[in-house]
């Protein structure tokens, strides 16, 4: 924004400036640059599988199931790459087995999505573990 400003004393005009302000860009998260170093070295087939396998079982009767983008196909090669492909299997099992993350919750929202499954270790352990809990998660 420019602003023209009139000095009395001499008659001068004076125009001032407001410094441009600099836009924070950032760039990919160190997570995201270390699950896509990995999913270089993963078969395409492996992630088409566990796509495959994780539509049979949260999206059985659904003719259009969500597709799979880079991002998601990412993260689904580097679990491949951290876990194996059985333990990939189990995690989407667990999801499956869980009532909150199949709709049963307060909101009746699904939360069963690949990048949530996959997002990290953390969350593909969590759902490793409602397979040995049998589903119970409070909410």
């Amino acid at each position: 924004m420019n602003v023209i400003m009139l000095n009395t004393m001499e008659n001068e005009f004076f125009e001032f400036q407001e410094p441009k302000k600099k836009k924070n860009v950032r760039g990919p998260s160190k997570a995201t640059v270390e699950q896509t170093v990995k999913s270089s070295t993963v078969a395409e087939s492996a992630v088409q599988e566990i796509y495959d396998y994780w539509c049979l079982v949260m999206r059985p009767n659904r003719k259009n199931p969500a597709r799979l983008d880079v991002k998601g196909r990412d993260r689904v090669a580097a679990a491949i790459k951290d876990f194996g492909m059985e333990t990939c299997r189990r995690a989407i099992d667990g999801c499956a087995v869980s009532d909150f993350h199949m709709g049963r919750n307060k909101r009746g929202r699904r939360y069963d999505s690949l990048d949530l499954i996959f997002r990290s270790h953390d969350n593909v352990e969590r759902f490793l573990g409602y397979l040995v809990e049998g589903g119970a998660d409070p909410w």
